[in-house]
């Protein structure tokens, strides 16, 4: 769990980083805040999806500018705040968006400076994007066989992200485990854009 710090005037510990429950103060803006501290999470890929959508919604309503009192200025920061919760769930709740968060955080290099794939993928996209042009236009089978495919693809290079990120802080080479991470999630991308394309191809043709 991230470690909770004391609220700035009454030293009460904080359940919610951006305001006290025990005397309402709004604590001030922290540059050092990521998206996991602002949710009261471990910055870890693994995400407690139940903790998560209770956090949004205890936050949430910690942060309503109505519950904020008369003061502008203080509406003011309590929209702020809840703009900062509603985009770090954004983030959290999606696994591509997180895993490029982390990665991020951790010092690893961002999709648009490195589209690295491991060796030999290349040639499979090229099979997987032919066999989806061809399962279009075959028989409604033949879409949910290759929805089915690919699905699974997406599940179990999610679980290799999911793998890379445990171990990334025992890892003997941090460059290259970052590197693999990058190039994973990579992976990651591409199925989840082929099973995107899937879903829209199949909703033109009904």
């Amino acid at each position: 769990m991230a470690e909770a710090t004391p609220c700035v005037r009454c030293g009460a510990r904080l359940e919610n980083p951006q305001r006290c429950r025990a005397c309402g103060t709004f604590q001030p803006p922290d540059p050092r805040r990521d998206h996991f501290a602002t949710l009261a999470l471990p910055r870890a890929y693994a995400v407690d999806a139940a903790l998560l959508e209770r956090r949004v919604v205890d936050f949430g309503r910690d942060l309503h500018p109505d519950r904020s009192g008369g003061e502008a200025a203080a509406r003011t920061r309590a929209v702020l705040a809840a703009a900062q919760v509603n985009e770090a769930y954004a983030i959290l709740r999606d696994d591509y968006r997180r895993g490029e968060y982390l990665l991020s955080l951790e010092g690893g290099r961002s999709a648009a400076d490195d589209k690295s794939v491991p060796d030999g993928f290349l040639e499979r996209m090229l099979d997987e994007r032919m066999e989806l042009e061809e399962a279009l236009s075959g028989a409604p089978a033949d879409v949910e066989r290759v929805r089915a495919k690919f699905d699974a693809q997406l599940a179990a290079v999610g679980a290799d992200v999911a793998s890379r990120f445990a171990g990334l802080a025992t890892a003997a080479d941090r460059e290259r485990a970052l590197a693999g991470l990058r190039a994973a999630l990579n992976v990651m991308a591409y199925y989840r854009g082929l099973v995107r394309d899937l879903r829209e191809a199949v909703r033109e043709k009904e």
